[in-house]
């Protein structure tokens, strides 16, 4: 979901000349801090209270320790916008935004000096070496270190008290139900004929609007989220924890797997439809557009809580550090290599410091070597299972094994941090249940073909298999039965007529259906609770996938009941934008839907799951590169069952050299 806002970073709009700014020793950690003066104090009869505030000079290595600070999160907005303040007795100009959350503080700030940190005034924008190295290296323990980070979301809406009051309700009543029919029920509204509830559109408008405020869709408030210690949420007069935010959606995910689930549908799945201005001044991404009125599409409560879960699954933890760049590439940034450099504070395991910021390379060198280095450092090719269905055309210049990051992967599902998570948690289930290549480790070298205008590397690997049959993308269910229901017939009739001879075709397929996984639990905080089915899966777990596909089969339309929800989320999180394949050799399972026939089957060095290759020819005719679509999930060699030389012997196959563009 592409939401233009005016979204900068750290390392832009250079500020012009002001007071005398105290310097800071990179040696020796050191780093700025604001003291806010407040409002009461400086306040002269009727005159309009000005901000004013000292910068003074802190370290995380001196010898006394630095004082207990806050940190700010907020959108810098327009950078022509500009409002003075007074910083250590001299004018300082910052943007409107920073402006009213400074005002903010400073009404609120009782008759103590307030001890900040923000970005635009505590880091000398008029020196880029002092720049490249307080956002590269320091921000990210500055947010850590925070006694508390406060993000200011933007202006308030009409409907924004609706909105908290209703996820604060949520949060203390984890009994209320969604549905109006079973007491006690979720409402919020003042006199008992206005209540509203999870049917009313008015609330969903409500909810979708507070998770589309500008800080959500800035790539920056990520590290600033995830790496705080706790996280108080502004806008207008309204505060509240993030944590309370995030209690409230744990409760309500509750309910619609359970309880109300039969009434999710009215409030998850409603489209809610936005409008709002954006001042963003207009970048070489092309998501980004300066001063239109931009239609928010394809926003439904479910996809505005979603970039809650986003936040929330990765904060305090280091598991998903490493696909950052893919769990959050919806965000926007004012200059693309921010897609990058804006989320190395969470490499804790130690990629960030093999990557230089470099704000003049071009985009495209900065997103292969990330994706080169990346593979290096893991050791794995997890990034390659980011590449899914990027149909969006795109102004770069990039081979098919690097992500472009600009984009968010096209498909027919819709583009929200939802899907971006399941493709994440599907690169983490690859490596913590499939060993496609048996522990390979991979071995990339750049390559220099004869055509000059082409990148590529060579890789460690083997064609196992080509694909003969490609369906359609998967139908969404829950969005159109009919379409679904043909989808599936086909895809029955096919599987039928290839493992007609194979005792155990039913079982191939329901286990190619799930990517043989089970949920234990329904609860969406799926990491946790989705594995491979114990003691082979022939008790419970293959007649409910049983269950489940012939429901698809006759109705178009899931099965209902909280059981089947233990088939259901396998088989959304190893399908979501791919198409069911059969191969040559008669394997079946799912590909990315970009796939066709003729495409193959590969086993790479380092890869937990299979990939998918398009095989391109050269100036001579003859096939000596691919392209690289996606990974895949192949029923039957998840194992590293294509490692054998010979089948069944437990040799291991060598791998042969393959060239990627």
């Amino acid at each position: 979901m592409a939401v233009p806002s005016a979204t900068s970073n750290p390392m832009d709009s250079p500020t012009p000349p002001g007071p005398v700014i105290p310097r800071v020793d990179s040696d020796k950690k050191e780093f700025r801090l604001l003291y806010l003066e407040p409002w009461k104090e400086i306040t002269n009869n009727n005159t309009p209270p000005e901000i004013r505030c000292t910068l003074k000079v802190s370290s995380f290595d001196g010898p006394l320790p630095h004082p207990e600070y806050y940190a700010l999160s907020y959108v810098w907005g327009d950078p022509k916008d500009l409002i003075s303040i007074t910083v250590n007795d001299g004018e300082f100009k910052c943007t409107r935004s920073l402006h009213k959350a400074l005002t903010k503080l400073a009404q609120n700030t009782d008759s103590a000096t307030m001890i900040l940190w923000a970005d635009a005034i505590c880091i000398d924008q008029t020196n880029p070496e002092e720049r490249a190295h307080q956002v590269g290296r320091m921000m990210r323990h500055i947010y850590k270190e925070a006694q508390e980070v406060l993000a200011f979301l933007g202006d308030p809406y009409e409907g924004v008290d609706t909105a908290i009051k209703y996820l604060l309700k949520a949060a203390q009543h984890p009994e209320c139900h969604l549905d109006p029919t079973l007491k006690p029920c979720l409402t919020v509204g003042k006199k008992k004929r206005a209540r509203l509830s999870a049917g009313d559109q008015e609330l969903g408008r409500n909810l979708v609007q507070l998770f589309n405020l500008p800080w959500w869709d800035r790539v920056w408030t990520v590290q600033e989220f995830v790496l705080a210690k706790e996280v108080h949420f502004f806008c207008g007069d309204r505060v509240v924890s993030a944590g309370l935010i995030l209690k409230a959606i744990d409760n309500i995910d509750k309910h619609v797997l359970s309880c109300c689930e039969s009434f999710a549908s009215a409030f998850y799945e409603r489209f809610v439809f936005l409008r709002r201005s954006s001042s963003f001044t207009s970048s070489s991404s092309s998501s980004e557009c300066a001063g239109t009125d931009v239609s928010v599409a394809n926003s439904t409560v479910w996809q505005a809580f979603s970039r809650m879960r986003a936040l929330a699954g990765n904060a305090g933890k280091c598991q998903v550090n490493h696909l950052s760049p893919g769990l959050y590439r919806s965000r926007l940034s004012s200059d693309p290599r921010d897609k990058i450099y804006g989320l190395l504070g969470l490499s804790a395991d130690g990629l960030s410091r093999h990557v230089a910021l470099n704000y003049d390379a071009p985009v495209e060198q900065v997103f292969e070597d990330f994706t080169l280095l990346h593979i290096e450092h893991t050791g794995g090719l997890d990034l390659l299972g980011l590449l899914g269905g990027e149909k969006t055309s795109s102004s770069l210049n990039l081979p098919s094994y690097v992500p472009d990051w600009t984009l968010s992967p096209g498909n027919t599902w819709s583009m929200d941090e939802g899907w971006m998570i399941t493709l994440v948690d599907r690169s983490l289930f690859s490596r913590s249940y499939y060993n496609a290549s048996r522990g390979t480790s991979p071995n990339w070298r750049r390559y220099k073909p004869a055509e000059e205008n082409l990148k590529a590397v060579t890789v460690n690997g083997f064609v196992f298999d080509t694909i003969s049959f490609a369906s359609k993308e998967r139908i969404n269910p829950w969005e159109n039965p009919e379409d679904c229901k043909k989808w599936a017939v086909e895809v029955e009739t096919q599987v039928n007529a290839t493992l007609k001879n194979k005792d155990d075709a039913e079982e191939l397929f329901l286990r190619a259906l799930c990517g043989n996984l089970v949920a234990k639990r329904s609860e969406p905080s799926i990491v946790k609770w989705i594995k491979q089915p114990p003691d082979g899966g022939r008790g419970k777990y293959l007649p409910l996938a049983r269950g489940f596909w012939k429901a698809v089969v006759k109705t178009g339309s899931r099965s209902k009941g909280a059981k089947y929800s233990r088939v259901d989320w396998p088989i959304q999180l190893v399908s979501r934008g791919r198409s069911f394949i059969i191969t040559d050799n008669g394997y079946i399972g799912w590909a990315d839907n970009r796939c066709a026939p003729g495409d193959v089957i590969a086993i790479l060095g380092g890869g937990a799951a299979p990939f998918v290759l398009s095989p391109v020819k050269d100036s001579t005719g003859k096939l000596s590169r691919y392209r690289v679509s996606g990974d895949a999930y192949i029923q039957g060699i998840m194992q590293g069952e294509a490692m054998d030389d010979p089948p069944g012997s437990g040799n291991i196959r060598k791998f042969d050299e393959l060239i990627l563009i």
